[in-house]
């Protein structure tokens, strides 16, 4: 069986390699062969020299073997999951638990997330959340850590190797919804002032909104009442905003009393023909 001590980065030009067993201790070069005699867990663990060989600059677990055993370990596998579309400011949960630990190994477990990109973030959790202040494309990556736990009468020290591969996924971060009429309100939906009233004057003789939505701001203003729940058409529809027969009924009622313009009649009536649901 022959032992290559792939966690090892390769900071020097000669290594010391050695088993838990002294008749295989001492070995030195970049590649250890080893013949054992009885089946058991074996880790190999490299200590590194500088170039003269005199001085020892670091030593880490290498690569563990299963005598007696068709075992074959694999380094771990990221997965990475999250939604493709957000808005600015919603929570996105980043889901890494489908990565798979180190292979082959019944004591091996996943000991940290390394997320990289537009999110920094390591830690023992696959679920992490954050939100994004600002709109356009991000893109996350995944590397995971697999750990390789002490074992009685085996492995002695924990084995820890880092994924090769990274996953992946890019995330549409989209302004967030805004009503036409925003413009012309406060916070609470409600024209403020005659200026702002004024400015959707303005913008309707530009063609910029309808002569329905500059009613409604006139209307807001007027009133006091918050633009959101002044939708003038409310009394007509239906919860999903379509016209019933009622509902064209009373419009007319309204319109015959000058309780609604012509202009919003032929709204009612447009509706109730084509069944589709008034929106602002």
């Amino acid at each position: 069986m022959e032992l290559c001590p792939e966690f090892i980065r390769d900071p020097g030009d000669f290594s010391l390699c050695s088993t838990r067993h002294d008749e295989y201790q001492h070995e030195w070069g970049r590649r250890l062969s080893i013949s054992p005699t009885e089946p058991g867990h074996y880790t190999v663990f490299a200590l590194v020299y500088e170039l003269d060989g005199n001085q020892a600059i670091g030593w880490e677990n290498a690569h563990l073997a299963v005598v007696g055993e068709d075992v074959s370990y694999e380094w771990p596998v990221p997965a990475l999951e999250a939604p493709s579309t957000v808005e600015v400011g919603e929570a996105v949960t980043l889901d890494a638990s489908d990565s798979e630990p180190i292979g082959g190994a019944q004591n091996s477990r996943l000991s940290a997330y390394e997320f990289s990109g537009d999110v920094e973030h390591e830690g023992e959790s696959p679920i992490h959340t954050v939100t994004f202040d600002e709109p356009g494309t991000k893109e996350v990556s995944l590397r995971v850590e697999g750990t390789l736990d002490p074992m009685e009468g085996g492995l002695r020290t924990p084995v820890v190797g880092w994924s090769r591969e990274t996953a992946t996924v890019t995330i549409e971060v989209e302004d967030l919804d805004t009503s036409w009429w925003d413009p012309y309100t406060d916070d609470d939906h409600v024209v403020p002032d005659s200026d702002h009233s004024d400015a959707a004057i303005q913008d309707y003789h530009a063609g910029e909104i309808s002569l329905d939505q500059v009613l409604m701001i006139i209307d807001s203003y007027e009133t006091g009442d918050p633009v959101a729940d002044a939708q003038w058409w409310q009394p007509y529809t239906n919860d999903d905003g379509t016209v019933d027969t009622d509902g064209l009924r009373r419009a007319l009622d309204d319109w015959r009393a000058d309780e609604l313009t012509t202009e919003r009649q032929r709204i009612i009536i447009d509706h109730w023909r084509s069944g589709e649901p008034i929106d602002a």
